[in-house]
């Protein structure tokens, strides 16, 4: 799939807001955890992209051919900070967890 502007990606993001109970599954444990601050910024690890946009508004998305060019073409750097769903973590709750994996099929 193929996403050529900040606001297709925004639209097929997962939107991360306020907080949210993930699951750790390698740990057996759920754990509330917060957005991140900042605006412009991204951060990548494991195949997973966390982007502040303009706002402060966090979309986390796997990777997907040219991310890192459209990025950059729309004035966004790099930072280090925490990235969800990275490393086995998922929504804790069922409907937030469909709502991911629908993100990671549509943009693999």
């Amino acid at each position: 799939m193929k996403i050529t502007n900040m606001s297709e990606l925004k639209n097929k993001a997962f939107p991360f807001e306020y907080g949210m109970k993930v699951h750790y599954p390698q740990f057996g444990k759920d754990e509330w955890i917060y957005p991140s601050q900042g605006t412009c910024i991204y951060c990548s690890n494991n195949g997973i992209w966390a982007i502040l946009d303009e706002s402060g508004k966090e979309y986390i998305i796997p990777y997907f051919e040219g991310i890192f060019d459209l990025l950059k073409e729309n004035g966004y750097t790099e930072k280090c900070f925490h990235i969800p769903f990275s490393n086995w973590d998922k929504p804790a709750d069922f409907y937030l967890n469909q709502k991911w994996i629908n993100v990671k099929s549509m943009v693999a």
